[in-house]
């Protein structure tokens, strides 16, 4: 007896079918909706629902007229990094411009995505250029349907050009961020520049005394302050302060205004005016010192708590790219660590908690819809003890000198929250070492 074609399904059957396609990068669910007329309207509502667009598909999403728009349920942009060939940078400004005007094209789509609930945007171009006066327009045409907003903007290259005082990335985008604050659940920040006026108003009599805004409906906010991974250079790696005139950028010899201790004071105004908040985050980052063992880290602040916790990251597999170290809060104690190994990307999701996650077709959700939708990691990290089930040989001295000390040799948390940790591994008491990195301890001579 031969089975019922496909097409004989329930409609209920087919959406499932179609929404397990759609997770799958390598399924071609754009061909369902070809080849059976009938299964359009259905195949349609999952093909547009979660979308994302590279700066190739943006450019040719923003020719198209729309009709699907009320589709859509999340947008996911990621536009950069751009490579640049400085003895020609015609290619990279071609390329930025091509999608800053794609960005501009797209603006009066945004307000017909009438069902959209999750946009997020991550953009790496080249200085001088800047994408912020676009993106803020798009900020403001969001529909009210919009719960959850991730702003990620960098700068990692930069090209010679010209483009004058009005283009270049001095945009304020924090009156944006705070005009839409009022509806949103889960928010997402990491821009070049921030200032206090994306979550507080300041009053017109001059008085400096700032108002929190009132955000009643959210639930996590995560605001990432580094501009590039911890390293031993702490210039240009942090956000700079809005009033300040100078931004992080990778080549740049300028110190810059850090934001963090004018941003915290109003952060804590703002998490006592809004107790709904569940976590209220900002993670920066510390260079390593001068020592012969000194970590860089990230360094996790927890408003709510008035506390942080150092996250020291290396390198320990040379130019594997998933071989990078980061010891990790638990999630179970918070006086307890955990070792993860795996790329940078990776660890830093981890360091903000998986607060929002990409799915296997690079859609950025927040963790909440990301698991109602019922999405997958795509890549997860790895233990010391999977390493050692994988027969990967990789390791530290760090595992060794604690595994023949019996002690933790770098600082955990809880501390306060302004704290500027000590992240040079010690030397327990009747034990020493050589005077070079990576050197092994050796128990002192009784």
């Amino acid at each position: 007896m031969s089975s019922p074609p496909i097409s004989k399904l329930a409609s209920e059957l087919l959406m499932r079918v179609f929404e397990r396609l759609a997770q799958d990068p390598d399924a071609a669910v754009t061909s369902s909706v070809l080849c059976c007329k009938k299964w359009q309207p259905l195949a349609r509502s999952v093909l547009y629902r979660d979308i994302f667009l590279n700066g190739e598909r943006l450019i040719r999403f923003a020719e198209k007229d729309g009709y699907v728009d009320n589709e859509i349920r999340s947008l996911t942009l990621r536009l950069g990094p751009v490579p640049v060939n400085q003895f020609d940078p015609t290619q990279a400004v071609e390329t930025t411009e091509g999608w800053l005007e794609a960005l501009r094209r797209l603006l009066p789509r945004i307000s017909r995505m009438c069902n959209i609930e999750a946009f997020s945007v991550l953009v790496d171009l080249p200085l001088p250029y800047s994408s912020c006066s676009e993106l803020s327009s798009i900020i403001d045409e969001l529909p009210a349907s919009c719960v959850a907003l991730e702003i990620d903007l960098r700068h990692s290259t930069f090209v010679q050009k010209n483009l004058g005082t009005a283009t270049t990335p001095s945009a304020h985008m924090c009156d944006s961020i705070r005009s839409v604050l009022g509806r949103l659940r889960h928010l997402r920040l990491r821009l070049p520049k921030i200032c206090s006026a994306a979550f507080s108003i300041e009053p017109e009599d001059g008085t400096g005394r700032y108002q929190p805004v009132h955000a009643p409906k959210l639930k996590d906010c995560i605001i990432n302050l580094t501009q590039r991974m911890p390293g031993t250079s702490p210039r240009a790696s942090l956000a700079a302060s809005c009033d300040s005139p100078h931004l992080p950028f990778v080549g740049s010899q300028t110190w810059i205004t850090p934001v963090l201790h004018s941003l915290i004071p109003k952060l804590q105004s703002f998490a006592q005016l809004n107790p709904a908040l569940e976590r209220l985050w900002v993670i920066d980052c510390q260079a390593s010192g001068q020592g012969k063992n000194s970590w860089a880290a990230w360094v996790r602040r927890v408003i709510g708590s008035d506390a942080s916790w150092p996250i020291p990251v290396v390198n320990i597999g040379g130019f594997r790219e998933d071989a990078w170290l980061a010891r990790l809060p638990s999630r179970d104690s918070e006086t307890s660590t955990e070792d993860k190994v795996s790329s940078p990307g990776i660890l830093e999701a981890l360091v903000e908690d998986c607060a929002w996650s990409e799915t296997q077709t690079r859609v950025r959700l927040p963790a909440r819809i990301f698991v109602a939708r019922g999405y997958d990691h795509a890549v997860r990290p790895r233990t010391r003890a999977q390493l050692d089930d994988d027969g990967d040989d990789i390791s530290c001295t760090l595992w060794e000198n604690e595994g023949v000390t019996g002690e933790r040799l770098l600082p955990i948390g809880p501390g306060p929250l302004m704290e500027a940790w000590d992240l040079n591994e010690r030397t327990p008491s009747g034990w020493k070492r050589a005077n070079f990195t990576g050197s092994i301890m050796v128990p002192l001579k009784r």
